[in-house]
């Protein structure tokens, strides 16, 4: 482990968020199981990393070796507060990019991990963030949501939150206060409270609105949201980096993005009007316009750019493509934001045609399942039996799955884990009942191994190869497979190679 240290491109962490706070750089999990053994079940984890600001996901995997030492790596676009998963367990963590961080676990009879130590420089940042407790409430909000919303008008369910959220961070505030922790640890938990509250806020808002279309009579779910509803995000400042290192930052912006705060009523409209490269130029003249308490800051400038990688992924062109990120450039103010846009563009353009499968292991497995469907278009669908959306897609096909049964150009495979599908009788059923003629069961690590090679964090998934092994699209929108495959593959299909499709 002081051999791995020695190696970390940055020795020394941050004092604060004040600048530099987005440096996209390689940080290092390295660490040791003590009495590890293949026989606990496991022989590696994963971390599901990505980049938050565009939207990308890139899991990685932290292999085991023998003797129990285990690594992984990826690119951390700022400071984090992240968790690695041995065996469906979270250990959480905290990391810098550019750092390198030791974890030291002790393996126990019943296959749990105990996590011991933390080495290297941010040491002690993990150690106090690991001991500093504090009840979220998040459970219990969760288990009785549909009773709390169902029961009492929504603006009785945000005052009783912001009530809890006053009650925590009053209380969270006076214990740090007398505690010696860093100033910059400090400030994280204070932020790490008030991104979990919002989040909540957020959700009892976009779960009313579904449980209004489920029970169009219960007068609790029936009228306006109150026009003051999201005031509560005056509570945050929405230039403060230190609300994207948080856990739940994730959900946060996801949350704030869909939410009505930032699309306003009307806004797809005014959108379908615009030229597709003004889009930006829309949404920020209407935030400006109607959020004083959003426009211009750091999160609202995040959520803008979330929405680029699926907008030039669609492109007609790369000329196109140009038009929609030079129109997002011109509204963005920060220039580390700016970065990231031109980046982004720089990586989708480079597998517009597609891409070789790397000589990794990951490819390896993904080779094994596939190799013997080379001379034909594969579309490969990850799921679960726990799944509820891949379930819903699968059976919504399974009518145009058998029509295509003797395709000579294209076929269909569905791949799923051991732990994901652990009912064999259910699974035995289900593939026959839906016509799924290739389907595998991988093991837990060979799962891992194919969400690191595709960069997924979430399923469904679905990856479209060319009939020479190339990944034409390693996030395919199977909702629109019908004419994504004619305008790929024209010579192999026409717009009425399935009637009735």
């Amino acid at each position: 482990m002081k051999q791995e240290l020695a190696k970390a491109k940055i020795k020394t962490v941050l004092k604060n968020y004040d600048k530099n706070f987005f440096r996209p750089d390689t940080v290092r999990i390295v660490g040791y199981i003590e009495g590890y053994s293949s026989k606990l079940g496991f022989t590696s984890g994963i971390i599901y990393s990505g980049n938050q600001l565009t939207r990308e996901e890139y899991p990685v995997t932290a292999r085991i070796y023998p003797d129990g030492r285990f690594e992984s790596s990826y690119l951390a676009t700022n400071p984090e507060m992240s968790y690695l998963s041995f065996n469906d367990e979270i250990y959480k963590y905290y990391i810098e990019p550019g750092q390198t961080l030791v974890l030291i676990f002790k393996a126990s009879t019943d296959k749990k991990l105990e996590l011991l130590q933390y080495g290297g420089p941010l040491a002690l940042d993990n150690q106090q963030l690991k001991d500093f407790k504090w009840d979220n409430r998040q459970s219990e909000f969760y288990q009785h949501l549909d009773k709390i919303l169902t029961e009492k008008p929504i603006q009785k369910t945000k005052e009783r939150l912001v009530s809890i959220w006053d009650s925590v961070q009053q209380d969270v505030n006076r214990r740090l206060t007398t505690s010696k922790y860093r100033a910059k640890i400090k400030h994280l938990i204070q932020s790490d409270v008030a991104i979990n509250y919002a989040v909540q806020l957020f959700d009892a808002e976009m779960y009313s609105r579904y449980f209004a279309q489920q029970d169009t009579a219960n007068p609790n779910l029936k009228g306006k949201l109150p026009a003051d509803y999201f005031d509560f995000i005056k509570r945050l400042d929405l230039n403060d980096p230190s609300l994207f290192v948080t856990r739940q930052f994730s959900t946060f912006i996801n949350r704030f993005e869909y939410s009505p705060l930032f699309r306003l009523d009307g806004f797809n409209k005014v959108i379908m009007n615009q030229r597709k490269g003004d889009m930006y130029q829309a949404l920020d003249s209407s935030n400006r316009q109607a959020n004083a308490a959003i426009a211009g800051t750091l999160v609202t400038e995040v959520a803008k750019l979330r929405t680029l990688k699926n907008r030039l992924s669609v492109a007609g062109d790369t000329a196109q493509m140009t038009t929609i990120s030079n129109s997002l450039l011109a509204v963005l103010t920060n220039s580390e934001l700016k970065r990231e846009v031109l980046a982004l563009k720089t990586r989708i353009k480079k597998t517009r045609d597609g891409y070789a499968l790397p000589q990794t292991a990951s490819a390896t497995v993904f080779k094994k399942l596939t190799d013997k469907y080379r001379g034909k278009v594969v579309l490969v669908d990850f799921w679960a039996e726990s799944c509820g959306p891949c379930r819903a897609s699968i059976e919504a096909m399974k009518e145009k799955r058998l029509k295509l049964k003797d395709n000579p150009n294209l076929v269909f495979v569905f791949v799923t884990d051991s732990s994901g599908t652990p009912d064999m009788n259910f699974y035995k059923d289900y593939v026959v009942k839906n016509h799924m003629f290739e389907s595998y069961i991988v093991s837990p690590d060979e799962y891992l191994a194919l969400r690191e090679l595709f960069k997924f964090n979430g399923i469904p998934r679905y990856i479209l190869m060319d009939p020479d092994g190339k990944i034409r699209n390693d996030d395919f929108p199977m909702h629109n497979w019908h004419s994504e495959l004619t305008n790929n593959y024209p010579q192999l299909f026409t717009n009425t190679f399935m009637p009735g499709s």
